[in-house]
């Protein structure tokens, strides 16, 4: 009985801390073409975000890059319900204080310079990243570039994101 009580109360706060640990929208914009940007705690947004024309359930659609690649990828149901209600018209900001947590998914050397990487964001959001290595000055200097449509806003989460993923796959380079 105490053993059951013990898993009843892990299951409630893995729950819970899930939870606390979503991608929360805290800002949008629709624009007159149809695409909207979102977003997400205040740290990064996602841009050229609309409905799939024609299609009656609506599904959110997320831009592709040159050659139809899908660098944004939307992952999870539920923060594809609190896009879609935005660009319904029913938008309900939440809190811009979160820290989205970083997991990096997928890695592969491209070239001797560059490193391919796909990067879950909360496991609710995936976005594709090229991690390049340079000299300057006779250093070594790492430049990250972010999909077209994916935007840092908050410049310390910035840095520290790309301290991370140097941190993860200067190993690969």
């Amino acid at each position: 009985m105490l053993f059951a009580k013990r898993i009843a109360a892990a299951a409630v706060f893995a729950t819970m801390a899930c939870a606390a640990c979503a991608l929360e929208i805290s800002g949008f914009k629709s624009y007159e073409d149809g695409a909207a940007e979102a977003e997400f705690c205040g740290k990064f947004k996602a841009e050229n975000i609309s409905l799939k024309a024609g299609e009656q359930d609506g599904k959110v659609e997320m831009p592709l890059d040159w050659g139809g690649y899908e660098n944004l990828l939307l992952t999870s149901p539920i923060l594809e319900g609190k896009i879609k209600n935005c660009l319904l018209g029913k938008c309900a900001f939440e809190a811009q204080n979160c820290e989205p947590k970083a997991e990096i998914i997928f890695s592969r050397k491209v070239s001797d310079k560059s490193v391919l990487l796909k990067v879950s964001f909360d496991g609710e959001l995936t976005a594709v990243f090229f991690l390049g290595k340079y000299k300057r000055l006779g250093k070594p200097y790492y430049k990250l570039s972010p999909a077209t449509d994916f935007k840092f806003i908050d410049d310390k989460y910035r840095k520290s994101f790309r301290e991370f993923v140097i941190k993860e796959v200067k190993s690969l380079l």
